[in-house]
């Protein structure tokens, strides 16, 4: 429908709640200790025996931290889990996955991402990928930054692959959605991981 009809299209609520997510977070601080205190045993339970790869992201300003699960200056001890993390592409839209072993370098947008070259992680392989996101409802809806590197990369690995976002507590009745958008499975929270 048409805003002239006095109804937001998709894409206009979509940008409202992103606006209104990001002055959220300029104001508050998630809890990424709590997130990943509940995030690991929930992985290595639901993982099969550990295995596959679960795909993690280095955070944005803002953004739950998940180094503690796979930073190797953030661990305490060795992972029970073999975790990658993407790379952003300089031309086109399709995220790439590499183990976190790989050297990483410095992206523009200021996260870190394995350099250009390193050995990709196959995407049959990934059990599970841990989604960032500004938003999410409890159907697993998710508003993100907008350019839908996630929802291709999600499109593009095995159906059965857990899909979990990770939430600073921010969940709304409803995130508006288009048909190309990739539902979570699960989301984790400072209070815990729930399925969706």
């Amino acid at each position: 429908m048409s805003s002239k009809n006095g109804q937001e299209s998709a894409s206009e609520a979509k940008n409202a709640l992103r606006a209104r997510a990001v002055k959220r977070r300029k104001t508050t601080v998630g809890d990424s200790a709590a997130v990943c205190r509940y995030l690991e045993p929930f992985l290595v339970s639901n993982l099969n025996q550990g295995s596959g790869v679960v795909v993690v992201y280095d955070a944005l300003k803002g953004e739950i931290d998940l180094g503690s699960l796979w930073d190797p200056k953030k661990r305490q001890s060795e992972p029970a889990i073999s975790y990658a993390i993407t790379r952003t592409p300089e031309t086109d839209m399709d995220l790439t996955v590499h183990l976190v072993s790989a050297e990483l370098e410095l992206h523009r947008w200021g996260y870190r991402q394995p350099v250009a070259g390193t050995h990709e992680v196959d995407l049959s392989e990934i059990a599970a990928v841990l989604v960032p996101a500004l938003a999410f409802d409890l159907s697993g809806g998710r508003i993100g930054w907008g350019a839908g590197y996630y929802d291709r990369l999600l499109a593009r690995i095995r159906p059965d692959a857990l899909k979990i976002g990770i939430s600073d507590g921010f969940i709304v009745d409803k995130v508006p959605t288009d048909a190309h958008d990739v539902a979570m499975t699960h989301i984790a929270t400072p209070s815990g991981v729930i399925s969706v």
